[in-house]
């Protein structure tokens, strides 16, 4: 069971790489793995696992971390590679943060100044 998902896995991931230099994308690749395999490896240790649901599980829990890896190296692969578009998106989240804090904040004062008329 364990040599077929092992064959699964790395059937499923070969095609799997980055947009960058080749050497440097088969390393990152290379580490992106061995942690997969470290957290896995730990996961079914502490869950108690073994045999065939400890080999399942752990190629499963594997693959997943391979690829949320994977999806977040990607991303600063793609932050990196257009750095300026990045900086135009983070700037317009910041100023829009800072512009809602302004106008709560405002609108706190004009609520704290205001009065009620009881004679209306």
């Amino acid at each position: 069971m364990g040599a077929f998902l092992g064959f699964l896995y790395n059937f499923v991931t070969m095609p799997i790489g980055l947009p960058i230099n080749p050497f440097y994308s088969w390393v990152i690749m290379a580490v992106l793995g061995a942690m997969a395999f470290v957290i896995a490896y730990n996961a079914v240790g502490k869950l108690g696992l073994r045999g065939d649901a400890g080999s399942v599980a752990h190629w499963i829990i594997r693959f997943t971390v391979f690829v949320l890896l994977w999806g977040i190296v990607r991303i600063a692969v793609w932050a990196v590679q257009n750095w300026q578009l990045s900086l135009m998106a983070v700037g317009g989240v910041a100023a829009a943060v800072i512009l809602s804090i302004i106008a709560i904040t405002i609108m706190r004062q004009v609520k704290k100044n205001r009065t009620v008329n009881g004679n209306a």
